[in-house]
């Protein structure tokens, strides 16, 4: 467990000695002294009276938010406004016994002397005090029932129980029941109720005298009763609150006893812990995290005060800091700015008003030749000595003190041990340290003229701040430095040392409003870095910025651990270097219990010992120093330790080659001398487990390719020429392995049993080895697999011998063996291979077995088993049945439409007919034309295939070639300009038409084409501007109508924003329905059927959406979508006239045919020029600044938007749908089209 460490106290001079109350608010101080109100400005030095008051009820209460502070007398409440210290008061009739306000400060709790609650509301700006609520003390209770587990041989009952007949009773000392006496009341109860609220407000609970005892009632916060418990023995007026989870702690006193009692909400008894004092509890007070305890101790004997820090783990209180005053009037004192690891506390005394400020930390000790770590546990007069080991973890040894201990601090190199106490200083030497331990000396702390010495001192060895406490009035120094050499625990009194040195010593300043809570020196093999950790949980490096979030850190061994809320990071110190210069980001990570910190590191082990929030331990295996240390067995070549690591932690045993690939094939042999090879081949893996499996284990390597058959292929060599009898299993076993390598691992693994099967099966020894080979392989692998692997290598025996150890029946294998033993070799293996199925192999052998005779059965299984490509990729042109292994070949290709393939292999066997007749198929007319000349087919022939292969090109709309062959090969020009005419070719008519001096082609052929071709363009430009006009005046009335709607809603509000970006109805049922492609399905079906349905459901309405949005018709759903994508259809089409336009223009203009070519060419480009001015408004610019947006309304549009669409973009009001449907829309349509003008004629642009 952590202790608390006080390092650094402030001291302000405020000049009040017998205060009643003071509050420190910024430069002011207000003060309630002799019956007045009194307000000191700090600048000024000068004191304000602000007002008389008598019978004070409650102190001082700072109003944060109304900027007031608040105290209360028997008959008013007093409210002073801090800007100017205007002082308004309400009073009551009723007698006010106690007041208290809610955390949020804006109800205020009132319980009267006739035993009414009030809770009242204020206003200071006008001067309001109104009652919300009323209830009284009296008012019974409702009856609590609880079932279940909240019944009541079940339900929360107290920590110390004992059970008869199934009942668990309660064992208490503060209960009352009729064993014992009711404790009289107290000297110092003055009998007034004390309120106390719960952090969210939801409750407030009222400790009150009632008869002859005090009573705890629990209130809602509409001031109804729920709870209350009367049967606490001598119970005083305290209440506390704990600010998170469960207790409001309070304090019962009996027979002198004093014990501190946490109450559970429902006012049953959680804890009871009796404390080591008899001293008069004065006020509790919670920190504002929860984990610390302070009790304000009045000792009027000894004219003295104590404040005392406790903290609660695992069921057990424990004294953690005593602050001692030298005086019995503590003013108040209140914890403030408190976080996971640093609480400040400020207390007033009279004349001063002190900040201290406390930090978590871990006193330990590596103690190394014992090879462990010893941290101590402070515990008021108590210290645990806690010893931690590899195989130990438990309480080791106890100091009793016969004063509280505040500190302890261990010297590693000396084995020394300091104990601080309130007012002595204890040394001891670790090796004397016995049940009845014997001090070296002590020193006492006490000064005869100190009012609170904070003393930086130093020793042999380190630096520390520790606080030690006396109290006078007289002395202005607040930190003080010292030398403590172990010699002078000679002396009895730290003044009596002569060679005492003190000095002022200053804050280090991290950054503005950051203070140094923790440092450490961290010395690498390049440099030395000061880490600092400040109160906003940053980690510094020389003061640069390393990690946030960081709860606590620990160095152990030679490395850096730190822990976030839920996650531990570690780091080597030797890279620390590299992270401070950003070369290295990625550090090792591991997930925590939420809220753990670090203690220690455990000894020279791997483990780190942690801490739960609730107090509990736990040791956890560090895997980045698992590695590291596996790492290092490797680089010394231990590869024994490296394995047996492995093993013992349970680590994937791929770390010995994933950590260095080369090492490990270069120390084969020392490695499978070390390891058990058959455990390591089970857990091989392609993957680097460092990437894979350790992802967080901060080392960074890359893949290596083939590493299962790398290595493998190394054990198998090294094993084949070392002892390869004894490791034949293993052999056999890396064989295995390599499943996806290119080696058939079955094969290859019997072919290693096999040569020793061949060499001397008589051997003992190798018989032996042989089966149990055998057995390893057919617990891997299926019987069949490995049978049919030994057939495979052709080798009887050895199938015969897989067989009998698999327990097949021999009715399934010894027929057919023995049949295979009468073949020959080649229709054995022809036979093999047909039965398992391998028949690329079986047709091969099947070819050489009957290459001279019998080929008509090689061609009949070729095409059983469509094997064409096999037989005829390894045939012989002169083979007899080349011809037939072609054609068949040949027919598989055209099946396929492989026709120019089908051609080539036609066209080398020389079957001209046929190849020709593949090449027409593939419209390869050059390779046609080719065969016909090297075949001397005549005329008529040639033409006839010549026309037929013309027809086939122009229905794939191969026009150019197709009037390239009736140009060249059949001189019909008229055809061949009718058919580039046709296809819009005019330029290569015309020119074909004068290449041959065939003016009236053109005449006759071309130019009514041309005529024609003009006229249906013509029309249609026509006929899509008429369309583009319509669809663009309907979108923009359409966008105008739901702009209008859009704005009428919001003026009446229809629609509010959503936090969660949830989708609006009000805008889907005017909009869309934006959720109508969304399907939905019960909370918690996870079974397949309902997937199915639910997915087949999705398809169908997603179906139906777009159908939607394709649907023009006038008011559907999604019609702006429809006439977007129209429009983005159409603008693209007249995109595409450009370049056939350009062309027709150009003939026109060329044959003089002006006017036509002008009229066409300035039809399409003012149309194109129109779109292009409408584009901005179709598609307009969305991309705004986020300033432009002030609209609270379109924020809530936006973010639907942004879950649709995934838009990134801020719109205006009017803006918002007109970009709306492009969400809905494919992706192509979000763009408008580019309007390209390289097609322009600037000789036929109208002027």
């Amino acid at each position: 467990m952590k202790n608390i460490s006080l390092y650094k106290v402030n001291k302000e001079y405020i000049g009040f000695d017998n205060a009643l109350d003071v509050i420190n608010i910024a430069d002011k101080l207000y003060v309630l002294k002799d019956e007045q109100v009194w307000c000191y400005m700090k600048l000024e030095k000068t004191n304000i009276k602000l007002g008389k008051c008598t019978n004070i009820v409650t102190s001082f209460h700072h109003l944060t938010i109304d900027e007031a502070v608040y105290f209360s007398t028997s008959q008013s409440v007093v409210f002073i406004n801090t800007n100017n210290d205007e002082i308004s008061m309400f009073d009551f009739e009723t007698v006010i016994t106690s007041t208290a306000w809610n955390p949020s400060q804006d109800i205020l709790t009132i319980v009267f002397e006739d035993g009414n609650i009030g809770l009242f509301t204020f206003n200071l700006k006008e001067k309001t005090f109104d009652i919300k609520e009323s209830s009284n003390l009296s008012f019974v209770c409702p009856e609590t029932i609880t079932i279940g587990w909240g019944s009541t041989k079940t339900q929360f009952r107290g920590p110390l129980k004992k059970r008869t007949d199934d009942v668990l009773t309660l064992i208490s000392n503060v209960l009352i029941n009729d064993e014992k006496e009711i404790e009289p009341v107290s000297k110092h109860d003055n009998k007034r109720p004390v309120i106390t609220w719960r952090s969210d407000g939801e409750m407030f609970c009222v400790n009150f005298w009632n008869n002859d005892r005090r009573i705890i009632k629990f209130f809602n916060s509409e001031c109804q009763p729920m709870f209350e418990n009367s049967g606490v023995n001598g119970l005083q007026p305290i209440l506390a609150w704990r600010p998170f989870g469960a207790g409001i702690a309070s304090i019962s006193v009996i027979k002198n006893n004093s014990f501190l009692v946490l109450f559970e909400k429902n006012a049953t008894v959680r804890h009871e812990f009796q404390l080591e004092h008899s001293f008069y509890v004065k006020d509790l007070k919670w920190d504002q995290t929860g984990n610390l305890l302070s009790a304000y101790l009045d000792i009027p004997e000894e004219n003295s005060s104590q404040i005392r820090i406790y903290m609660i783990k695992n069921n057990h209180l424990y004294l953690k800091q005593t602050l001692a005053f030298n005086t019995s009037n503590i003013i108040n004192f209140q914890w403030y700015e408190g976080t996971s690891f640093k609480y400040a506390l400020s207390v007033t005394v009279p004349n001063y008003y002190l900040k201290y400020q406390f930090k978590l930390i871990v006193n330990k000790m590596y103690v190394n030749d014992s090879n462990c770590t010893i941290t101590g546990v402070v515990d008021g007069h108590i210290l645990h000595l806690c010893r931690y080991t590899q195989s130990d973890c438990s309480s080791y040894k106890d100091i009793n003190s016969q004063e509280p201990i505040n500190c302890i601090i261990f010297y590693e190199s000396s084995r020394y041990l300091l104990i601080f106490g309130i007012h002595n200083l204890y040394l001891y030497k670790y090796e004397d340290i016995q049940e009845n331990s014997n001090l070296i000396g002590k020193i006492s702390l006490i000064s005869d003229k100190s009012f609170l010495n904070f003393f930086n001192f130093t020793t042999p060895y380190n630096t520390y701040k520790c606080i030690f406490n006396g109290i006078t009035t007289d002395t202005t120094d607040d930190v003080k430095k010292f030398e403590i050499n172990f010699l002078n625990f000679n002396t009895k009194k730290l003044s009596e040392i002569a060679d005492l040195q003190t000095e002022i010593t200053d804050d280090i300043e991290l950054q503005e409003n950051a203070k140094e809570v923790y440092s450490e020196l961290i010395k690498t093999d390049k440099s030395t870095f000061k880490l600092i950790m400040d109160e906003y949980r940053s980690v510094y490096l020389n003061s640069k910025l390393m990690w946030n979030n960081i709860t606590s850190y620990t160095i152990h061994q030679n490395y850096l651990f730190l822990t976030t809320k839920d996650t531990l990071i570690g780091i080597r110190l030797n890279t620390l270097d590299d992270f401070y210069l950003e070369k290295v980001t990625i550090p090792y990570t591991r997930t925590i219990e939420m809220g753990s910190s670090l203690i220690c590191g455990m000894g020279s082990t791997s483990n780190l010992i942690l801490q739960a929030p609730r107090g509990n331990i736990e040791i956890i295996s560090c895997l980045l120093i698992n590695i590291d240390n596996i790492d290092n067995f490797l680089r010394n070549n231990n590869w024994q330790e490296a394995w047996d690591t492995v093993r013992l932690l349970k680590l994937n045993s791929n770390l010995l080659f994933d950590l260095n690939p080369e090492r490990f094939l270069k120390n084969i042999q020392s490695f499978i001398e070390a390891c058990v090879l058959n455990v390591f081949l089970s857990e091989l893996e392609e993957d680097n487990v460092l990437t894979k499996v350790y992802t967080t284990s901060g080392f960074k390597l890359e893949k290596f390719s083939k590493k299962v058959e790398t290595v493998c292929s190394a054990i198998i060599d090294f094993l084949v020429t070392n002892n390869y009898v004894e490791s034949l299993t293993s052999i056999v076993h890396a064989c295995l392995v390599m499943r996806n390598s290119s080696v058939a691992p079955i094969k290859e693994a019997l072919k290693h049993v096999q040569i020793l099967f061949r060499y001397n099966t008589q051997n003992e020894t190798f018989k032996k080895s042989i089966e149990d080979a055998i057995k390893f392989m057919l617990k891997y692998v299926h019987i069949n697999d490995a049978y049919h692997a030994a057939l495979s290598l052709y080798d009887l025996e050895l199938a015969i011998l897989i067989a009998r150890h698999s327990e097949m029946d021999p009715k399934e294998y010894i027929y057919f063996i023995t049949k295979l033993k009468g073949m020959s070799e080649m229709e054995r293996k022809f036979t093999i291979n047909d039965h398992l199925g391998n028949y690329r192999m079986a047709i091969l052998y099947l070819y050489e077995e009957f290459v001279n005779n019998g080929c008509k059965r090689v061609v009949e299984y070729m095409n059983k088993h469509n094997l064409q490509k096999t037989l005829y990729d390894n045939i012989s042109e002169k083979s007899s049945i080349y011809v037939d292994v072609v054609e068949s070949y040949a027919d598989k290709l055209i099946s396929q439409k492989l026709y120019d393939e089908a051609g080539l292999i036609l066209e080398k066997a020389n079957l001209y007919d046929r190849a020709l007749q593949s090449y027409k198929e593939a419209k390869n007319w050059k390779k046609s034309v080719e065969i016909m000349k090297n075949c001397n087919i005549d005329e008529i022939s040639f033409k006839r295939n010549i026309r037929e292969i013309a027809e086939n090109l122009i229905s794939v709309n191969q026009t150019i070639d197709a009037s390239y062959l009736y140009e060249t090969y059949l001189r019909n020009y008229e055809t061949a300009t009718k058919f580039l005419s046709e296809k819009h070719h005019f330029s290569l008519a015309c020119e074909m038409a004068r290449k041959y001096s065939r003016l009236d082609i053109i005449e006759t052929t071309i130019v009514p084409l041309l005529k024609e071709f003009t006229s249906n363009m013509n029309t249609e430009l026509e006929k899509l501007e008429v369309d583009y006009t319509k669809y663009k005046e309907r979108l923009f009335k359409i966008r105008k109508e739901k702009i209008e709607r859009l704005k009428h809603d919001h003026e009446n509000k229809d629609f509010e924003y959503q936090e969660n970006y949830q989708t609006n109805r009000g805008i889907e049922d005017d909009l869309y329905s934006l959720a109508g492609s969304t399907t939905s399905t019960k909370h918690g079906s996870s079974t397949a059927s309902n997937l199915s349905r639910s997915s087949a459901s999705s398809s169908r309405s997603k179906r139906k959406e777009q159908r939607k949005k394709e649907d023009l018709r006038e008011g559907g759903q999604y019609e702006d979508i429809a006439i977007m994508k129209t429009l983005h259809d159409k603008i693209s089409a007249v995109c595409n006239y450009g370049s056939t336009v350009r062309e027709v223009c150009m003939v026109l203009f060329e044959l003089n045919f002006e006017s036509d070519a002008r009229k066409l060419h300035n039809s399409l480009f003012d149309l194109q020029n129109k779109m292009k001015n409408d584009i901005k408004e179709i598609w307009p610019d969305i991309l705004l600044k986020q300033d432009d947006l002030n609209s609270y309304d379109v924020k809530v549009l936006q973010q639907n938007l942004f879950s649709l669409g995934n838009y990134n973009y801020y719109f205006t009001f009017d803006e918002l749908f007109i970009c709306i449907p492009l969400c809905f829309a494919d992706v192509m349509y979000w763009k408008p089209p580019v309007i390209k003008t390289d097609w322009v004629i600037h000789i036929l642009q109208n002027c």
